[in-house]
């Protein structure tokens, strides 16, 4: 699994440490919206059940980690995997600019420093 460092510092961030933090924050619930303190990574994550989407991930990340657009890929398949949902999906992550008059948790100050990917997984297939 690869390794994403932020430039200039020694902290690691890898997908399963995220996938498993995620895992873990969801407990009962079927979404989790919180700041990994370590990295600055604002994670939100929805599982969905019948027609809904079965995840739908928005990683918000500090544009010093290493390839975001990885990471957030990588993440994706390590909750499809934890999961037992194995089997091929399509998936579509894609990077855009922050919006920040639509993200409560950052302002117009931060613009330069974030990068947000947002993934979903449309469906399963056998």
């Amino acid at each position: 699994m690869k390794r994403h460092v932020a430039k200039g510092q020694s902290e690691v961030v890898t997908a399963l440490e995220l996938g498993d933090a995620i895992l873990a924050a969801l407990g009962d619930s079927d979404n989790v919206d919180f700041i990994t303190h370590e990295s600055g990574i604002h994670i939100y994550a929805k599982f969905g059940y019948g027609s809904q989407p079965p995840l739908i991930l928005e990683l918000t990340v500090p544009k010093d980690i290493d390839n975001g657009f990885q990471l957030a890929y990588d993440v994706c398949f390590q909750l499809i995997a934890e999961t037992g949902n194995n089997d091929v999906c399509d998936l579509i992550v894609r990077e855009r600019s922050a919006h920040f008059n639509l993200h409560s948790d950052l302002n117009d100050d931060d613009e330069n420093e974030y990068v947000i990917y947002d993934a979903i997984v449309l469906d399963y297939m056998s």
